[in-house]
């Protein structure tokens, strides 16, 4: 397992925690709003409506 599929799993399981809040979500991982976005496009993570 890569760096990579490691930091995409903790990216879904924090979302899905946290009712796929995104801004709470980038609080709680430490990084900026800005950054959680492009993350989620990067690896294809799908938010629940």
């Amino acid at each position: 397992m890569s760096i990579n599929d490691m930091e995409k799993i903790l990216i879904e399981t924090t979302l899905k925690r946290h009712n796929y809040h995104k801004t709470r979500t980038a609080g709680i991982l430490g990084v900026t709003l800005k950054t959680l976005r492009n993350k989620i496009l990067q690896y294809g993570i799908e938010i629940a409506v």
